[in-house]
């Protein structure tokens, strides 16, 4: 499934091929790792980016986060197990 150096994508899509609810899911997602700026605005961590591609909304966890922030990463990974999300390799 997955290979420690690489780039990890969890799609909006169940395993069953439905979309996965609420529509903002990614960026929620995110968020729990997000920090606030000097200028209090929200910021994405730089590992863990709410993205689209080809339409699926989508969570790109960058491969250093394992290393950086373990538990951030296993967060990440057991919440997509958990809803029965879909997880690629990014390509």
């Amino acid at each position: 499934m997955y290979e420690p150096s690489q780039s990890l994508v969890i799609k909006g899509l169940r395993q069953d091929g439905s979309k996965f609810r609420p529509s903002d899911w990614s960026e929620r997602l995110a968020t729990t790792q997000a920090t606030f700026d000097t200028r209090k605005r929200l910021r994405y961590h730089h590992m863990v980016k709410p993205s689209i591609i080809d339409g699926i909304k989508c969570l790109i966890i960058d491969s250093g986060l394992r290393q950086q922030s373990p538990q951030s990463f296993d967060f990440l990974i057991a919440f997509a197990q958990q809803n029965q999300l879909e997880t690629v390799p990014l390509l």
